[in-house]
């Protein structure tokens, strides 16, 4: 029998590895991450050749809330669709293993890039800035535009592709809401906004502060010490002559305390500021953003396992000529 790697082994479940449904379809190639949430592979699809990232998660040991906030991200995902948004492809029951196959992104996260530098000690260029800038801001007005908001910007959840593509990704706690407010404090400290240190609701302009912490970093040595700095807005000043006073300015705008005060992401895409640092002339949206209308409603979660699938959007890929098709649902094992 094929070898597997030992990571998939240890996630395997009763299932046997011949009879899962994922190597019946999937050539697994290698491990991208592993945590809490599952484990993360880069896989090749057998129909097509083309490859993927695929993420696994055994049902059995999510809360009934945590499998809730599985398929929300799955129709989330499904949802929206936006060259600078992390594209779904397919969702299927493997036994007890969820797993959500998504696009993959060849050069990593963001995270990666930054740590690299600060190895280096080298600083990013200004013109990768603005230009991965640009890029996560259409994402984030593509969500917007869908009334959802990520609430868990970060570096490791923003994914480079080829030709320094940028697109936004993890939606695992993103929310959909209807008034533009959502309730649950959750995110990660570094980049969580004033207003969540204070346990008031998310906005959408939260996810414009953590979007000013990519560059701004909040450093502190306790999270007594993070609260203080980040309720008084006061951040890691830029060294003078680093980055220029457009790029500073706009840091400033995206970093204010009172959320009321940060501008909206549209107006942030269509300020002279962004256009002006934009390649090749006045920016432009790469598409259109998904229609809010669109987006799946978040559904309750039958306690039988067996009845999940038919709870998960339908598989969409694209076929030779680069066009979306719909696959059948697997039925899983």
């Amino acid at each position: 029998m094929e070898q597997k790697p030992e990571d998939l082994k240890e996630a395997d479940t009763a299932a046997t590895n011949q009879n899962r449904e994922l190597f019946k379809r999937f050539e697994v190639q290698k491990l991208l991450g592993k945590g809490s949430y599952g484990i993360v592979y880069r896989v090749k699809r057998l129909s097509d050749g083309g490859v993927y990232a695929l993420k696994e998660a055994d049902v059995r040991k999510m809360s009934p809330l945590e499998r809730a906030d599985a398929v929300n991200e799955i129709r989330l995902l499904a949802s929206v669709k936006h060259p600078n948004v992390v594209r779904y492809h397919e969702a299927f029951l493997d036994g007890n293993l969820l797993c959500i196959v998504m696009e993959y992104a060849p050069n990593g996260d963001l995270g990666r890039f930054i740590k690299k530098g600060n190895e280096l000690k080298k600083a990013f260029p200004e013109e990768i800035i603005w230009k991965y800038f640009m890029q996560i801001c259409e994402g984030l007005q593509a969500l917007h535009a869908a009334k959802i908001i990520h609430r868990d910007i970060k570096p490791m959840n923003i994914f480079v592709g080829d030709h320094d593509v940028v697109k936004v990704g993890d939606l695992g706690i993103a929310n959909m809401i209807k008034e533009g407010v959502a309730n649950t404090q959750i995110g990660t400290p570094h980049y969580m906004p004033p207003e969540l240190w204070q346990n008031k609701k998310y906005t959408f302009t939260s996810d414009l502060w953590a979007l000013g912490c990519l560059l701004v970093p909040f450093e502190a040595r306790s999270m007594a010490e993070l609260r203080t700095k980040v309720m008084a807005g006061r951040f890691k000043p830029i060294t003078p002559g680093k980055y220029s006073a457009d790029l500073i300015n706009l840091m400033g705008q995206l970093l204010q305390v009172n959320p009321q005060r940060r501008p909206e992401v549209s107006k942030i895409l269509a300020s002279s500021v962004v256009q002006k640092h934009a390649a090749g002339g006045p920016h432009k949206a790469a598409a259109e953003p998904s229609s809010k209308g669109n987006v799946l409603q978040t559904i309750k979660i039958p306690a039988d396992l067996r009845l999940l699938q038919a709870r998960l959007p339908q598989a969409v890929y694209d076929d030779a000529e680069g066009d979306q098709i719909q696959a059948h649902k697997t039925s899983g094992t």
